[in-house]
């Protein structure tokens, strides 16, 4: 059975409206990184939330669902940051080098 066009787009926009912050949050970063990033957030916090509406951790209260996705969240901005300047640094390095060379 094939899937509505409709109803990719319906499920791909909160995830395309995520690459765009993130996009704009780290001007740095390629398009391919920022779409996985997007895509792997989307898909932590779908996660998080099925488990916690399946109760398949016993009952989870409102604010430990809250603070577990800002804690996800965090940490995936925190590490795609990081990476963002370790894949930065060598070339700011590299350029100074050829300069200093010319």
């Amino acid at each position: 059975m094939s899937i509505p066009e409709w109803y990719r787009e319906q499920v791909r926009a909160p995830q395309l409206r995520l690459e765009e912050i993130l996009s704009r949050t780290f001007p740095g970063s390629s398009t391919d990184d920022t779409r996985r990033v997007a895509q792997g957030m989307w898909t932590a916090l779908h996660g998080l939330i099925q488990v916690a509406m399946t109760s398949k951790f016993g009952t989870l209260q409102r604010p430990a669902i809250v603070k577990m996705a800002q804690d996800l969240i965090d940490g995936m901005l925190a590490t795609f940051g990081r990476n963002i300047e370790t894949t930065r640094t060598p070339r700011r390095t590299e350029s100074r080098a050829a300069n200093a060379a010319e």
